[in-house]
C-alpha cells in the first residue's frame, strides 16, 4: 500500500519512476517460470501483477505509458490469468502468494481503464472458464469476489457491454453444467466456485435489472438441480 501510494502521489523522482516501469517491462517478471511446476516464483509473478495494476492506475491519472506499453499491459492482465496455475493463497512460513486475486486486481485496472480496448470480449469469459476449470479444490481466500469485481468494473466502464456480459454468463454456465459429474469432486468445486461468483454479481449488479435477472435465473437453476426446495 505504501509503495502504491508513493507512486500515485509522485513521491518517486522521474528517474526512479522510469526505472520501475522499464524494469517491469524488460524483465518478464509477470511470467517468470509460469509453466514450471509449483515454485517460489509465484511470489514474483503475483506481486508483479499487483504492480501492473498500480502502473495502469497511475497511467489513468497521468498518461505515463506509451500506447504500446499500455496495450501490452491490457494483454498481459488477461494472458497471466489464463496461464497461472498456482492457486495457493497464504503459504505457511512465506506469506501471501494469492496470484489469482492479485491478477484480478490487475485485470480490474485494465477493464476499468478509459483506453482499454479488446476486439474479442469473449476471450475474457474463455479465460475465466479456464481459471475455474483448473480448480481441484475450492478457493480459500475470497478469490471469487476479486474476479467478480474486475468484470463488474469492466461493465461499469462500458468496456464490456451488457449484451456480451450476459452471453459470457450463459457460456460459462452451460459449459460447467455439461462437464458436471457429482462423482467427481473437482467438477463440484468448479460449479460451486461459479455460484460464488454469481452471488457477488447479484449484489454488484443489483441496480441492473437485465443482468440481475440472468444471474438469478442461473442461481435458481443451480439450487433446483442440487435439490433445494423453496
Amino acid at each position: 500500500m505504501l509503495f502504491a501510494t508513493s507512486l500515485m502521489n509522485k513521491a518517486f523522482t522521474s528517474d526512479q519512476q522510469d526505472f520501475i516501469i522499464n524494469y517491469f517491462f524488460a524483465n518478464d517478471l509477470l511470467f517468470k517460470d509460469i509453466l514450471e511446476p509449483q515454485n517460489n516464483f509465484v511470489f514474483t509473478r503475483s506481486f508483479s501483477a499487483l504492480l501492473g495494476g498500480i502502473i495502469l492506475e497511475f497511467d489513468e491519472d497521468s498518461s505515463i505509458l506509451s500506447d504500446n506499453q499500455r496495450n501490452k499491459l491490457f494483454k498481459w492482465s488477461i494472458q497471466y490469468l489464463k496461464l497461472e496455475n498456482d492457486y495457493r493463497g497464504f503459504v505457511t512460513n512465506k506469506s501471501w502468494a494469492h496470484a489469482i486475486a492479485h491478477d484480478s486486481d490487475f485485470l480490474e485496472s485494465s477493464l476499468s481503464h478509459t483506453k482499454f480496448h479488446l476486439t474479442n470480449v469473449s476471450k475474457l469469459f474463455i479465460t475465466l472458464k479456464k481459471v475455474i476449470n483448473r480448480l481441484e479444490t475450492p478457493f480459500m481466500d475470497e478469490e471469487e469476489a476479486r474476479l467478480a469485481s474486475a468484470f463488474k468494473l469492466g461493465v461499469q466502464a462500458e468496456n464490456i457491454s451488457v449484451e456480451y456480459f450476459i452471453k459470457g454468463i450463459q457460456y460459462i454456465d452451460k459449459e460447467l453444467w455439461m462437464q458436471y459429474d457429482a462423482t467427481k469432486l473437482n467438477t463440484c468445486y468448479q460449479l460451486h466456485t461459479w455460484t460464488h461468483i454469481l452471488h457477488h454479481w447479484l449484489i454488484f449488479f443489483s441496480d441492473n435489472s437485465e443482468i440481475k435477472s440472468i444471474v438469478e435465473l442461473k442461481l435458481n437453476h443451480y439450487y433446483q438441480k442440487m435439490g433445494y426446495n423453496f
